[in-house]
C-alpha cells in the first residue's frame, strides 16, 4: 500500500505487532519493570538474537492499556526517506493526521537536513495529547547516519505523549548515555532476558511434556545459558526421542555447534519433502500459501522420491503444528516469516544441501511470482540474488511506466541503485530509467543528453543483432 499523500510504498505487514506464542513463559518481573517506568520517555530492549526481545515487547503491548504503534525494520529502511515514511505510517495507524506537513518534503528532490525534519516531526507529534507507545523492532539493521541523526534529535526533545521503545541486538548510536544519566530510559538487557532456572524448567516441562532428571536438566540449562531460542530448538529436537539424557550429555561445546546439532535433529524428524520445502523457503523474508505452492512446483527443486508435491496451505499448517518458528505477520494469517535466527540457520543448511544452481533457480522462481503480483522491489532483489540480471532488468522495464505515472521517482531511484554502474551501461531499460531520473528528479540536462545517446546506441545495436 501507499502511505496517504505519499509516493512511498508501505508494506503493511511491517506495521503489525507479532503475535505472542502460545507456549509463552510469562515474564511478570520484566513486564512490571516496563509498566512502572512508562513515565520515562524511552525503553531500550537490547540483546543478541534469540533472547525473546520482540516477544517480550509484544507481550507487554498486548496487555498495556495505552494505544501503540509497531514498526518492524529491515535493511531497506536504511534510506532516510523510507525510514521516515515508515515511522509516519506506524504513527498513522493510531493518529492518522500526523505528518501532513512532512509528507510533501518526502516528495522533494532532496530532503532537508535531519535536524529540520526532526524538528517538524517533533512539533507535529507534540500536538498529540493522549499517551501512546511507538515500538521500533530490529533497529540494529539501521546503519545510515542520517537516520541516527533524525532519531537522536527526536529523542533529545521527545514529544510529551510518546513513549519510544527500541528493540535492537546492539546499542544504537544514539544519546543513550545522556538519557541514562538523566533517568530518562528503561533498559532491559541480556542478563535480564536470560531464562532463570525456574523459567527454564517451566518452559521445558511444557515443551517436552515430561520432567527431566536433575542431572540432565542442569546440563541442558548450562548448555543453553538461559537462551530462549536455544531452549526452544533443544525442546523441538528432543521431544520425540527416548534417550534425552544421552543426547544432552553428548552435546558439543559452543552455542553455534549446539544450534547446528539441534537444527539437524529437527530437520531429521521431518519428511524428506518437508525438509526440502523448509530449506527452499529459507531464502524468503516472508511467504504466503500461493508463493510456497508456486515454489514447490519448481522442477529443479530437489524432491523426495515417491512423495507428492505439498500444497502451500499444507506446508504452513505443518509449520504451525510442529511449532517451527513461524511468525504470523498479519491478522488474516496471509503472510508469515521465520524467526530470524531460525531462518539464518536454515539458510546455512540450504547452502550446504542445494547446489548454487538450485538456489539461483529458487530465487528466480520467487522473483517471477513477486513480479506477477506487483511486489516489484522483492522481485528485483530475488532476481539479482539468483544471478539473473536479465530478469531483474526486465522487471524494472515492465514496471517503470506505471511507477513513473504515479511520480514515484525516489522509488525508481532505489531500483536503479540496486544495479552496478557497469550493468546500467549495458541495458537500454536502465539507461532510459536514468534518463527519466535525469529529467524529473535530478534535473541534470547535460547527463540526460548523454544518456539518451547511450540508450539510442544500445537500442540500435540490439536491433542490428
Amino acid at each position: 500500500m501507499l502511505s496517504q499523500n505519499s509516493n512511498i510504498e508501505i508494506i503493511q505487514t511491517k506495521l503489525n505487532r507479532p503475535p505472542v506464542p502460545h507456549d509463552l513463559v510469562a515474564r511478570e518481573h520484566l513486564l512490571d519493570r516496563l509498566n512502572r517506568r512508562l513515565n520515562r520517555p524511552m525503553s531500550l530492549v537490547c540483546a543478541p538474537a534469540g533472547y525473546g526481545k520482540s516477544t517480550l515487547v509484544s507481550e507487554w503491548l498486548e496487555h498495556c492499556k495505552l494505544p501503540f504503534a509497531w514498526l518492524s525494520l529491515n535493511e531497506t529502511e536504511n534510506d532516510l526517506r523510507l525510514f521516515l515514511s515508515y515511522f509516519l505510517a506506524a504513527v498513522n495507524t493510531i493518529h492518522p493526521d500526523i505528518g501532513e506537513e512532512i509528507l510533501p518534503l518526502l516528495k522533494g528532490q532532496e530532503l532537508p537536513p535531519a535536524t529540520v525534519l526532526a524538528g517538524r516531526l517533533t512539533n507535529d507529534l507534540n500536538s498529540i495529547d493522549s499517551p501512546f507507545i511507538l515500538s521500533i523492532d530490529d533497529y540494529h539493521l539501521i546503519d545510515n547516519v542520517a537516520v541516527h541523526e533524525l532519531l537522536s534529535e527526536i529523542i533529545k526533545y521527545l514529544p510529551r505523549a510518546m513513549h519510544l521503545v527500541l528493540v535492537s541486538r546492539i546499542d544504537p548510536p544514539l544519546p543513550l548515555a545522556t538519557m541514562r544519566a538523566k533517568g530518562q530510559m528503561t533498559e532491559i538487557r541480556l542478563a535480564a532476558l536470560r531464562f532463570s532456572r525456574e523459567e527454564t524448567a517451566q518452559f521445558l516441562q511444557h515443551m517436552l511434556e515430561t520432567t527431566l532428571d536433575e542431572a540432565t536438566f542442569s546440563l541442558l540449562e548450562e548448555k543453553s545459558e538461559g537462551w530462549v531460542t536455544g531452549l526452544r530448538l533443544a525442546a523441538l529436537s528432543l521431544r520425540h526421542t527416548d534417550n534425552i539424557k544421552d543426547i544432552v550429555a553428548g552435546l558439543p561445546e559452543g552455542n553455534r555447534f549446539v544450534l547446528d546439532y539441534f537444527v539437524d535433529e529437527i530437520l531429521s524428524q521431518q519428511s524428506a519433502l518437508m525438509q526440502n520445502c523448509l530449506l527452499a523457503t529459507s531464502v524468503l523474508s516472508r511467504f504466503c500459501e500461493p508463493l510456497c505452492e508456486n515454489l514447490f512446483k519448481l522442477d529443479t527443486l530437489p524432491s523426495a522420491a515417491g512423495e507428492e508435491n505439498i500444497s502451500g496451505r499444507e506446508f504452513i499448517d505443518q509449520l504451525k503444528q510442529a511449532n517451527l518458528f513461524v511468525i504470523r505477520l498479519d491478522e488474516e494469517g496471509t503472510w508469515f516469516r521465520y524467526h530470524h535466527l531460525f531462518k539464518s540457520l536454515l539458510l546455512q543448511k540450504a547452502r550446504d544441501r542445494f547446489t548454487p544452481t538450485d538456489l539461483n533457480l529458487i530465487h528466480v522462481r520467487v522473483s517471477t511470482w513477486f513480479a506477477e503480483f506487483g511486489y516489484f522491489e522483492e522481485a528485483v532483489q530475488h532476481a539479482l540474488e539468483g544471478g539473473d540480471l536479465d530478469q531483474a532488468v526486465e522487471i524494472v522495464g515492465r514496471a517503470r511506466y506505471d511507477i513513473s505515472n504515479r511520480e514515484q521517482w525516489h522509488r525508481l531511484e532505489r531500483w536503479l541503485n540496486l544495479f552496478t554502474a557497469e550493468a546500467v551501461q549495458h541495458y537500454p531499460h536502465l539507461i532510459l530509467l536514468r534518463c527519466w531520473l535525469d529529467y524529473y528528479l535530478w534535473y541534470r540536462l547535460d547527463s540526460l543528453v548523454k544518456d539518451l545517446d547511450q540508450a539510442d546506441l544500445l537500442l540500435n545495436s540490439s536491433t542490428l543483432k
